[in-house]
């Protein structure tokens, strides 16, 4: 699978008064709860309340994302990496913003997610 990138933050939201630190709780491989609790982290929650584990939705993680950030005024934007490994620099990406990036998990071959700048 190819690295991807997320970015979750509102524009105007200064992400160091933002991140916290929520680690996973679920394991599963290929179901566990990294995107859930990378969600909560770059929105800057103390824990996993109120954020859903989107691998579990019926409707697919990326129709669920979509929705559930849309409720609060937020958007997902998926975004590939150059073909050196790297985020394009761009006005909607400013170099330090907090992102959620996938990769392959280093329990098995399935995707893992993590919060990166």
């Amino acid at each position: 699978a190819s690295p991807e990138e997320t970015s979750m933050a509102p524009p105007a939201a200064r992400e160091e008064d933002r991140v916290g630190r929520v680690l996973q709780t679920d394991f599963t491989a290929g179901s566990g709860n990294a995107l859930q609790a990378a969600v909560a982290s770059v929105l800057g929650r103390s824990d996993l309340d109120g954020v859903p584990n989107f691998i579990a939705a019926p409707e697919g993680y990326e129709a669920a994302l979509r929705a559930w950030l849309a409720e609060r005024s937020l958007r997902f934007d998926k975004v590939l990496l150059n073909e050196d490994g790297c985020l394009e620099r761009t006005a909607a990406r400013p170099p330090g913003a907090l992102c959620v990036v996938r990769g392959t998990s280093p329990r098995g071959e399935h995707g893992h997610v993590v919060v990166g700048r």
